[in-house]
């Protein structure tokens, strides 16, 4: 065995005591309250699964099983960045829904997904004309969930681009943090409200009976305050 090999073993056994040590903190379940969301998304993309957009779709879902396995490991920069990719992701594939010319051009390395243009407060999917265009009696909540994923991606940027006061923040080696595990779990819920919505939004409207029963419990869950949210389930 090399000495190179051996050095990654040992981070395998740092991350096995992490990751340990995070479920024996776990007194809320955050973890497998969180890891749940797996199988919701899941059953949207089964839902959604002949939509050409639907591949960027599991892409971003496999990035939050990333995040979950990141951060029960200890690796809390690395989490945050799945999150974030995940949000822009996920919503990027709703946008690419609306105009399939640039998904075309997406697959084809021609177009880039531009943040600004997921959330423009005129066109993009949490706007009044996005959200009208497709299921009008839910526009009335749209600007307030945009609001909350610019906020969320902001947040989560923060790590990714390396500033000051994430740096200060995490750890300088690995170990576990339960006050920066409890916040990206938050994170995590915040980001599962507004995907979950932003799905719902663009395409409950066109789904049949039997496909919205597949939904119905993870809609319900994180969207059930919504009056009108059960009178669109039964439609």
């Amino acid at each position: 065995m090399t000495i190179c090999s051996e050095y990654y073993i040992q981070i395998v056994e740092i991350n096995r005591r992490i990751l340990n040590e995070t479920f024996e903190s776990d007194k809320d379940g955050l973890q497998a309250k969180n890891h749940s969301f797996v199988k919701d998304i899941g059953e949207w993309i089964t839902v959604l699964d002949k939509r050409p957009e639907i591949g960027l779709l599991e892409t971003s879902a496999r990035e939050y099983q990333q995040g979950l396995i990141a951060v029960v490991q200890g690796q809390y920069r690395q989490a945050y960045n799945s999150l974030r990719f995940f949000l822009e992701h996920s919503l990027a594939s709703i946008n690419f829904s609306a105009n399939e010319m640039l998904l075309r051009l997406w697959m084809r390395g021609e177009y880039d997904i531009y943040w600004g243009k997921i959330t423009d407060p005129d066109n993009g999917i949490f706007s009044k004309n996005f959200v009208k265009a497709f299921c009008d009696s839910l526009t009335e909540y749209a600007h307030g969930y945009g609001t909350m994923a610019t906020s969320l991606y902001r947040q989560c940027s923060e790590f990714t681009h390396g500033n000051y006061l994430t740096q200060a923040k995490l750890p300088n080696t690995l170990m576990f943090r339960e006050d920066i595990y409890k916040d990206w779990h938050e994170k995590a819920d915040t980001a599962q409200f507004i995907v979950s919505f932003a799905l719902c939004s663009r395409y409950i409207a066109f789904l049949d009976r039997n496909q919205k029963s597949q939904i119905e419990s993870s809609i319900i869950d994180r969207l059930g305050h919504i009056p009108i949210i059960q009178g669109l389930l039964e439609m």
